[in-house]
């Protein structure tokens, strides 16, 4: 731990920061036709809540909070920064709506191990089991090159200034030595599985620091 401040512990259930993906949990009604569901047509669970440190989890569920002050300092200055470089950009990537990326960070615990790289399991875990269970989650690196980087180009039409701020994000993470494992995180597409029509669909672009944090930005697009 830096220094001798102690570990905050009394994250709080924080609206700001589940504004990044709160619309991926919208049911449109169809929750009356399957009460008790927590993903009757959305991808995130509509138990979700999201804490001033980052974490996500279920309503009711015990989450542990012990989080270096400099790291959770880090995580906020470091997310806003990304999302500065995005500032006036939608997410895009084929969506029907236009919306904006926001800051996404999860910081770690204390004592945390640290990812090598950013995985399918450490973006579930991440989202504290929140995720619909068959919903895929796609990880790829944050170069110009992938499936995301394609959604991305297509969306663009291959205008080099609507490509600007994409690129000024990529060469801002791949530039920076205190993260490591850039990558492009897509979590579901339309269908979600089951008789889950949900359409609203979270998309990251997130490092890993040296305490083990995600930190980046988030927002969603609209597939219907």
């Amino acid at each position: 731990m830096a220094g001798s401040k102690r570990p905050v512990t009394d994250c709080k259930a924080d609206p700001e920061r589940l504004a990044v993906f709160k619309e991926c949990m919208a049911t449109y009604g169809v929750e009356k036709n399957a009460p008790g569901s927590e993903w009757p047509w959305n991808c995130i669970s509509t138990r979700a809540v999201a804490y001033s440190c980052g974490a996500v989890a279920r309503s009711g569920e015990t989450v542990k909070h012990e989080h270096d002050p400099g790291e959770l300092d880090r995580c906020r200055r470091l997310s806003a920064e990304a999302a500065r470089l995005m500032e006036g950009q939608d997410v895009g990537m084929g969506s029907e709506s236009g919306d904006p990326f926001r800051p996404f960070f999860v910081a770690a615990n204390v004592g945390a191990a640290v990812p090598a790289e950013v995985t399918d399991e450490l973006i579930r875990r991440a989202f504290g089991g929140t995720i619909y269970p068959d919903a895929e989650v796609v990880v790829e690196p944050l170069r110009e090159e992938g499936q995301w980087w394609e959604q991305v180009v297509a969306d663009a039409e291959d205008d080099a200034e609507l490509l600007r701020p994409w690129r000024a994000l990529i060469a801002w993470f791949q530039g920076r030595k205190d993260l490591h494992g850039p990558a492009f995180v897509m979590i579901g597409e339309d269908p979600l599985g089951g008789d889950n029509g949900g359409c609203v669909f979270p998309r990251l672009a997130v490092a890993i620091t040296a305490a083990g944090s995600l930190v980046g930005i988030g927002g969603y697009v609209v597939h219907t």
